[in-house]
């Protein structure tokens, strides 16, 4: 990864996704172009990819969120696995809060927050000659995830999407971006077909 300044590419990225969600979190100008959604609760299944200290990682995120008018919470689940050349995985857990806006069927959202990240790595055979078998050794960090969705949703009790993301942390900082079916009460009363 490119350092400048003391700033790799992967910083700057997660920075102008924060910004971002600051700038979506701003009250709409117009209320006629964009509404906040109605209220709902779903699961996402996604599978995609994250950028984790140079090398790609195959990703599968899992969320139950819930919603209330335009404030949303998500409990989200992420498991990144290593090439299978390097064995290695990275899983978070996090609790996140963000904003949506609906825009007919289709739904832009941006979430934040604190997450509790288990870094494993390849196993190493146990260095004392007395013992026998290997060892995986691992960190837990705290981290602050920060997901941007875009999904459509065709029906009250489906959707699609693209997810980008991201997680700063003191051991594996990751981006990515993830392709996402939702499963639910996507729409609620009133909201239309």
């Amino acid at each position: 990864m490119a350092v400048r300044d003391g700033v790799t590419m992967r910083q700057k990225f997660l920075a102008a996704l924060a910004v971002a969600a600051l700038v979506f979190a701003a009250p709409a100008e117009s209320a006629s172009q964009s509404s906040a959604p109605p209220s709902g609760w779903w699961v996402t299944l996604g599978v995609g990819g994250s950028v984790v200290n140079g090398s790609l990682d195959r990703t599968l995120p899992v969320e139950l969120a819930l919603q209330r008018g335009a404030n949303l919470l998500a409990f989200r689940f992420l498991l990144n696995t290593k090439s299978p050349d390097s064995f290695g995985l990275t899983e978070l857990v996090g609790l996140l809060y963000g904003r949506a806006r609906s825009f007919g069927n289709r739904r832009l959202s941006v979430a934040s927050g604190l997450s509790w990240i288990c870094v494993s790595y390849p196993s190493e055979p146990i260095a004392d000659p007395t013992q026998t078998g290997t060892v995986s050794p691992h960190k837990d960090v705290i981290g602050v995830p920060i997901v941007v969705e875009a999904s459509f949703t065709p029906s009250r009790f489906l959707g699609a999407g693209i997810q980008v993301f991201g997680n700063i942390n003191s051991v594996e900082s990751f981006i990515g971006m993830a392709l996402v079916v939702k499963v639910g009460s996507l729409r609620g009363p009133g909201s239309g077909k």
